[in-house]
């Protein structure tokens, strides 16, 4: 029997030293290379390597292959997906960054969506919150303080799943 799951990684970038930058890079393609040597800005850069290189991890780690073995190609709109090796295809996986965080998402039932959030980031987070949620929690959202409201709308609290 084969059982489906998703599994989620973080990386807080503000603990990283030169040894993992260099690790990560160590691991990515000449093309993710290229990349981010493209990159000006240092943070944008390393923040690249990492999430690249965080997610050749752990999509070898639920294949069981090398993180070097594992290719890419890209859709029309530019999001990669796997073509090997073959244990490695049938997963789906996502990847995120934001301020001092990088994640993945590597899932072995389907399509995965993912995203990590700087929650102190000052973003009129309605227009998303009118997509992903219910009326009901919207009303519970807007029951709170602004501050409240930003730290809750990133959070999975039951509260928000009650009825008011």
């Amino acid at each position: 029997m084969v059982f489906a799951c998703t599994n989620i990684w973080l990386l807080d970038t503000t603990r990283i030293s030169e040894s993992h930058i260099g690790a990560a890079a160590e691991t990515l393609s000449p093309e993710e290379l290229a990349r981010a040597l493209r990159f000006h800005c240092e943070k944008d850069r390393t923040s690249y390597l990492m999430a690249h290189g965080l997610a050749r991890l752990a999509l070898a780690k639920v294949a069981n292959c090398a993180a070097g073995e594992i290719e890419f190609e890209a859709e029309p709109n530019g999001r990669p997906y796997l073509v090997g090796p073959s244990p490695a295809v049938m997963l789906s996986f996502n990847l995120s960054h934001t301020k001092d965080c990088v994640g993945v998402a590597v899932s072995s039932s389907g399509p995965v969506g993912f995203d990590v959030e700087y929650v102190d980031r000052a973003t009129d987070n309605s227009e998303i919150a009118r997509d992903v949620f219910t009326e009901r929690e919207i009303d519970a959202l807007h029951a709170l303080n602004i501050e409240e409201r930003r730290h809750r709308f990133v959070q999975c609290k039951p509260a928000l799943n009650k009825a008011p």
